[in-house]
């Protein structure tokens, strides 16, 4: 395959609408009416609305219909914009990270990772990031993904964020989390042998977790085993 070959474009011709400057349509990217305002300069050329910070392509049409079926290195190529500003597009319109282009990237560049037993891109999709997840598992993160998630977690969190959360945890906590109180509730002669032995053998001789026996042990505290008070 020729390195043109990866920009092929399946689902074409894409040409450039008719327009008018001035005229109000519906992007799809920005879900709402932008007024065009120029013309982008890629390889095919497409409208563009005036907002802060630059010009950006207006999203809709055939362009639209590109971003849901094309691959992510042939917009980029064809339009004049830089695959993350595809992503945005693609996340924005709801695709999957494999669509028809993709597909036929995968089959001819990397046959071996293709998932050639699922027939829709969107089940490929998944199916290679489960094996990317399975790849990563148990690697160490990079310095710089580490920074990236540090930074996310020292950002202060809307309420609206802090409610969702609450919302999560809510619905955890039946599924067997210690967390529940009235899932499995302590008894007297479980509460008695706390401290008694180490929390480990605590743990196993009345089933629970060493987590939760610690915490109960602290809760009532109560010294842990061989600690002299």
């Amino acid at each position: 395959m020729t390195d043109l070959e990866r920009y092929k474009l399946l689902h074409g011709p894409y040409e450039t609408p008719v327009f008018r400057y001035g005229e109000r349509v519906l992007c799809e990217y920005m879900d709402r009416e932008v007024e065009i305002s120029g013309l982008s300069s890629g390889r095919i050329q497409w409208p563009t609305s005036k907002r802060r910070g630059g010009y950006p392509i207006v999203v809709c049409g055939r362009l639209a219909d590109a971003v849901r079926t094309e691959s992510e290195i042939a917009i980029a190529y064809w339009w004049g914009v830089s695959k993350t500003t595809v992503y945005k597009w693609r996340r924005a319109l709801g695709v999957g990270r494999v669509t028809d282009g993709t597909h036929r990237l995968y089959v001819n560049y990397h046959p071996e990772k293709a998932p050639h037993e699922f027939s829709n891109p969107v089940e490929a999709g998944k199916a290679g990031g489960a094996v990317r997840g399975e790849q990563l598992r148990g690697k160490p993160a990079s310095p710089q993904t580490r920074a990236k998630l540090t930074a996310a977690a020292r950002k202060p969190k809307s309420a609206e964020w802090k409610q969702k959360a609450a919302e999560r945890g809510r619905l955890r906590i039946p599924k067997g989390s210690h967390m529940n109180p009235n899932l499995k509730p302590w008894t007297d002669a479980e509460r008695a042998l706390l401290g008694t032995s180490p929390d480990r053998e605590v743990a196993a001789a009345i089933g629970r977790t060493i987590h939760a026996v610690r915490c109960e042990r602290r809760n009532r505290k109560i010294p842990a085993f061989g600690v002299i008070t």
